[in-house]
């Protein structure tokens, strides 16, 4: 799943929490990371973790696969439907994730 899929799940009021867990077995609800395979980008695969159970580092490699941190889970449960607010009726799945791909590479 890439992040517009993903945004599309939370915005058909699905939460961050459930997406996460349906994608990764064993996973603890309340400390997901949230990761992008290989780096952060629109079109890259997520990839979601229990936050206890992996280093605190933005790089991880996870069975010869590289990952780079994102959010937690629970960031974007409040990020996207703020982006989608904030943007009305310009908010799509395309615009939110590019909202939230910038605020991650300049302000976050």
């Amino acid at each position: 799943m890439n992040f517009l899929q993903f945004i599309e799940l939370i915005r058909h009021s699905a939460s961050a929490e459930e997406v996460a867990a349906s994608h990764a077995s064993g996973i603890n609800t309340e400390n997901i990371g949230v990761y992008m395979e290989h780096k952060v980008s629109l079109t890259s695969e997520l990839a979601f973790f229990d936050l206890e159970c992996v280093p605190p580092t933005i790089f991880l490699t996870v069975s010869e696969k590289p990952y780079e941190a994102f959010f937690s889970a629970s960031e974007l449960a409040d990020l996207i439907p703020e982006y989608a607010d904030f943007l009305g009726t310009a908010a799509t799945p395309l615009t939110i994730a590019e909202a939230i791909l910038d605020y991650h590479e300049y302000d976050a």
